[in-house]
């Protein structure tokens, strides 16, 4: 029998009709469990579930033109998933996030041109933003909405200003700028405490889209793998909280983005794209100390794309990676000098004493063999949590099948699309390896000396969502050219991203219901 191929508007077709077969099996087999447990939360889901699943279809079906770019794609589509888990997610239910509020809370005073309240051990609140805070609590159960909707008001009532305990920032600075300008905003323009609270997570989302944008329109190649990294549950879970990690994370993509930019363009590079290599290496690197290793690829630029000789080429990457250092250096001093250089490492939030690098240095074996117990017992964990098997607090689960779907969704992503010329050599692989290994000891070491009792056989606190940052540079080693697809295949992505999510959402809110 002869093969019949679709046409165009047939494969879209049948695209759409099986994955809203996928959406009302997940709808039905987890509305089911809802109904147990609370029957009139069970039908809201199921309308609603029907509202969000046409939308997104309308919305599939409109990102289906061809005269769409992939960077409006890409800007569209993440920006219908970080609201999704913006509203799942009340603020504080993502790990650290009432600290992380805290810190962008003291940094707004900066916006607000209050310099002097930046580094006291006490932080003023609105009064109304206290209270809230001191109510809503970190779990994701009903009672953590019902709060948000008992305190919601549009302006705020009461603002005078309340002094709670705080810790000053000591780093990352640039990580919280976002959201900081998002509760200055709200603070200038009297909002509510619940709107402050959503205009600091709804600006820390808007600068990690942005940004995500910017790389998709520099990368030469494998753009949906940017699409995928950033619609991944754990990166959406950090974009739509006050988590600095976001922002991290596509500093870092970003920062890749410009290097293989500069790398793979015809002619000269312009000074516009140099000064970039320099603005993100610098706003990277004092992120967190862990990733300056990732500076180090601006060294896979060949010297020709400056235009310059061999010996100003290579002075001109030293550059940048020295930007990098020196920022580092400036945001990050006293953390680092006192890590260092300090004999005693007391961890008060934990109550334990950590391990210290003079203690570290002087047993080198003791300190080898921490490491690979580490990467024994923990790798797999690693992967699972790299793409969000743990959301929340680590309590919401997410089975591991649909892990491995978004696993597969991001290498299928790496394949090369039929066409391309662009490849990366097996030196450049090689270096990447080596990168990643930096990158990958610095932030075992860094939980080893900051979180790790001392004694204790493995490295403790360490999740696979450090390594995000690392997601172009494990683009650049898994990519070959053995396999070639067909690009047109990529405009369906956006629609198995809906599905996965759908159904990560979905599970949470099985465990809202649950715990209630």
């Amino acid at each position: 029998m002869q093969n019949v191929k679709l046409s165009s508007s047939k494969k879209t077709l049948f695209t759409l009709i099986v994955s809203f077969a996928a959406i009302c099996f997940v709808s039905l087999f987890y509305s089911r469990r809802m109904l147990v447990l609370n029957p009139t939360f069970s039908r809201c889901y199921l309308i609603i579930s029907v509202a969000v699943t046409a939308a997104f279809f309308a919305l599939f079906v409109f990102l289906n033109k061809k005269a769409l770019d992939i960077s409006v794609i890409y800007t569209v589509t993440v920006s219908f998933f970080a609201v999704m888990y913006m509203f799942i997610f009340p603020p504080f239910c993502v790990p650290d996030e009432p600290a992380h509020f805290l810190l962008s809370y003291r940094i707004s005073n900066l916006f607000l041109l209050k310099p002097s309240a930046l580094f006291s051990d006490t932080l003023t609140l609105r009064k109304c933003d206290k209270e809230l805070f001191d109510v809503l609590g970190i779990d994701l159960i009903p009672s953590a909405f019902n709060s948000l909707k008992t305190n919601f008001t549009v302006f705020a009532k009461d603002t005078a200003g309340v002094s709670v305990v705080s810790s000053p920032l000591s780093n990352a600075y640039l990580g919280y700028a976002a959201s900081a300008f998002g509760i200055a905003i709200a603070r200038i323009l009297h909002l509510g405490a619940v709107g402050l609270l959503f205009s600091g997570r709804f600006f820390n989302a808007a600068a990690c889209i942005a940004l995500g944008t910017f790389a998709i329109k520099k990368m030469p190649y494998s753009k949906s793998f940017i699409l995928v990294l950033s619609a991944l549950p754990m990166t959406l879970h950090l974009f739509s909280s006050y988590s600095y990690d976001g922002l991290v994370i596509m500093f870092a993509v970003c920062f890749v983005s410009q290097v293989l930019y500069i790398k793979e363009i015809d002619g000269i590079t312009k000074k516009s794209d140099v000064i970039l290599l320099f603005a993100f290496a610098f706003l990277l690197a004092p992120s967190k100390l862990v990733y300056l290793p990732i500076v180090a690829t601006v060294f896979i630029i060949p010297k020709e794309k400056f235009g310059l000789s061999k010996g100003k080429s290579l002075l001109l990457k030293l550059s940048v990676f020295a930007i990098a250092v020196l920022s580092l250096c400036a945001f990050e001093f006293p953390s680092l000098y006192s890590h260092f250089f300090s004999s005693e490492n007391y961890q008060s939030s934990l109550d334990v004493n950590t391990y210290t690098f003079p203690y570290l240095l002087a047993h080198p074996l003791k300190t080898a063999n921490i490491f690979l117990n580490t990467i024994k017992e923990n790798y797999g964990y690693y992967f699972y949590t790299f793409f969000g098997s743990k959301l929340s607090w680590l309590n919401v689960i997410i089975s591991k099948s649909i892990i491995w779907c978004f696993a597969l969704l991001l290498v299928f992503c790496i394949i090369k699309r039929k066409g391309e010329e662009k490849s990366v050599k097996a030196s450049l692989k090689i270096f990447c390896l080596l990168i990643f290994a930096a990158v990958y000891f610095l932030v075992l070491l860094s939980m080893l000396v900051s979180w790790t009792k001392f004694g204790s056989a493995s490295v403790s606190g360490v999740q696979g969502r450090y390594f995000l940052p690392l997601a172009p540079i494990i683009l650049l080693i898994l990519r070959n050219d053995l396999f070639a697809v067909s690009s047109a295949l990529d405009k369906y992505i956006p629609l198995a991203l809906f599905v996965g999510n759908f159904t990560v959402l979905t599970v949470s809110l099985c465990y809202v219901i649950g715990v209630y």
